[in-house]
């Protein structure tokens, strides 16, 4: 089993995206299902990703985030995380936020980590897949 760890920028184009950027991650995502990935989520990337939702009072879009997570491989969250994601934060020159993703990535072996976000391009603690939304940027 592949697994690849979405942080939330994905997840957040996906659900709440312009229909250009969904379409390019689920263009992106259908590719790599095709090729055996099964993509996984943190409790980072829950709370990231419903806060704003939740607060807002959006049942709706609260609705599709269940529906996505449901698909996807949920990863607990662990005792060390954040010590380990400081160790990331270092080696790799992340942010704080952006290094506890991947530290939930490298503690559950996942062997891709997938993201719209370019602040991710100093990433050496594994493999990065970037979706590059830039094209479908609206004007």
């Amino acid at each position: 089993m592949k697994i690849a760890y979405m942080d939330s920028a994905v997840w957040i184009a996906q659900c709440e995206g312009t229909e250009a950027y969904q379409q390019i991650i689920d263009e992106k995502l259908t590719s790599l299902e095709n090729e055996g990935w099964i993509f996984a989520f943190s409790d980072l990337v829950t709370l990231e990703v419903l806060l704003k939702p939740h607060r807002q009072k959006q049942a709706d879009l609260i609705e599709a985030y269940d529906e996505a997570f449901a698909q996807a491989l949920p990863l607990p969250t662990f005792g060390a995380v954040f010590k380990n994601a400081l160790g990331i934060a270092q080696t790799d020159n992340l942010k704080a936020i952006d290094a506890t993703h991947v530290a939930f990535a490298v503690k559950y072996k996942c062997e891709l980590f997938i993201t719209t976000n370019p602040d991710f391009r100093t990433l050496e603690s594994l493999p990065l897949h970037r979706i590059d939304l830039s094209q479908a940027a609206p004007q």
